[in-house]
């Protein structure tokens, strides 16, 4: 197989890249190893989509604008920004866009290594159902979330905080819930944490918008001794999209000190979470409220990661960057979501938050997408050039949707320097990403 693009990953970034790619008239392959695109916005079971617009100017590019076009088209997503969306139907528009701009899409295929001259990547090797293949192209781009790609061709990389990484998470959906019935005890209970609304919680679930809710503090103190479990936070966190489905997406699970990048940690840290799952639910369907019926509707199919490796480029976004709002004369993409790393060890005992200053976002310049030592690759996605703490800003859906572009862009761009991706002129990248 020969491309003039090939993209290993297909969760946002990757399908980003790809499409960006085959717009601009490249031969582009898309290699994912699970069943369906779109990583943890799908399989993951990721929602809603973090913030990602300031003062009512939207961060995201223009991908990821059809996408939630498309979406809201189809009545798969809810909310002013469409943050509350449908995987199922995520799945069936990712799919038809990349029909639509002619990407190749090669599922239930993993990369396996890069050949490499000269720190020029030839081609990869593919693991297919029916044996290992090959795949040339001029350019590559490192899609995969753990710089898999990147590593094998000898880019350097560093891990988490230089010991751990963030927790990993599996996502769930609840059935059976009955909102109201819920409503009517936080109105006598007060619990609830300080950011929740309970006038406007009680309009979301008359007018059946969606919503997010974090509470329960006082019954998990309670009754913690009865359902050990339950992860260290003190509260439940749950969106939903429809409230009248009865039904929430819980992001509750945590596992610490395992990484992603190891099969048995991997499998231990799934099972670890699914148990605390049924537990969490166990709980609630005992103690709270409007609960009384629920059941775990579903557990994603694959666990949340949310750092493993970060491959070094040539500039590493870095905490200041986030925090005093950055500009960047390269800059290909942009955010608002903060610093949000979670506790990573049992003595942790508190989410790390640092946010830009009110109204203001910051830049991810075109130089963290470029990893040294290597000459026609590109990264993106969670695992581009930045420190653990910057990573754990930039590592949010959105934000890895317009990377993505960047990087499918810029390939296309170094399709026409021999896949040289440090000789493209960033100012026409910049025009494409219409960010200037």
């Amino acid at each position: 197989m020969k491309y003039d693009v090939v993209i290993c990953g297909g969760g946002l970034a990757g399908v980003a890249a790809a499409i960006a790619s085959a717009k601009m008239g490249c031969a582009t392959l898309l290699v994912e190893q699970y069943g369906y695109l779109g990583g943890c916005a799908t399989l993951g079971l990721v929602n809603p989509f973090m913030k990602y617009y300031v003062n009512d100017r939207v961060l995201a590019g223009t991908i990821f604008a059809e996408i939630l076009s498309n979406l809201r088209s189809e009545e798969g997503c809810w909310g002013k920004y469409c943050q509350f969306f449908d995987p199922e139907i995520l799945k069936g528009v990712l799919f038809d866009l990349c029909e639509k701009y002619g990407v190749e899409v090669l599922l239930y295929s993993k990369f396996l290594r890069a050949k490499v001259r000269d720190s020029h990547i030839e081609y990869v090797e593919l693991a297919l159902k029916e044996g290992a293949e090959t795949a040339k192209g001029l350019v590559f781009i490192d899609a995969t979330g753990d710089g898999d790609l990147a590593v094998s061709a000898g880019a350097p990389w560093e891990y988490g905080d230089g010991e751990v990484a963030q927790p990993m998470t599996l996502m769930f959906r609840i059935g059976g819930i009955d909102f109201k019935k819920m409503l009517d005890y936080l109105k006598k209970s007060h619990d609830y944490v300080s950011w929740v609304s309970l006038e406007r919680l009680e309009s979301f679930i008359e007018k059946n918008q969606p919503f997010s809710f974090a509470g329960f503090s006082k019954l998990i103190k309670i009754y913690r001794k009865d359902f050990p479990d339950i992860p260290a936070q003190n509260q439940i966190f749950l969106s939903t999209c429809i409230p009248s489905r009865g039904e929430a997406f819980a992001n509750l699970t945590r596992v610490q000190m395992l990484s992603g990048l190891y099969s048995r940690d991997l499998t231990k840290a799934t099972v670890v979470t699914y148990r605390q799952a049924r537990s969490i639910v166990n709980f609630l369907r005992k103690h709270v409220p409007g609960f009384e019926k629920c059941y775990l509707l579903e557990t994603a199919p694959i666990i949340g990661v949310r750092e493993t490796r970060r491959i070094i480029g040539e500039y590493v976004l870095k905490a200041e960057d986030i925090i005093s709002a950055r500009k960047f004369e390269d800059a290909v993409a942009a955010g608002c979501y903060p610093i949000d790393i979670h506790p990573m060890r049992p003595s942790d005992k508190e989410t790390i938050m640092l946010s830009p200053p009110p109204g203001d976002y910051y830049e991810i310049p075109y130089r963290c997408l470029v990893p040294l030592k290597v000459t026609n690759l590109l990264i993106t996605g969670r695992c581009i050039s930045a420190t653990h703490e910057a990573q754990a800003a930039i590592r949010i859906m959105p934000i890895v949707c317009y990377l993505g572009e960047a990087s499918g862009y810029a390939a296309s761009l170094s399709v026409e320097k021999e896949g040289l991706v440090r000789k493209i002129d960033v100012n026409t990248l910049q025009k494409l990403l219409k960010i200037r």
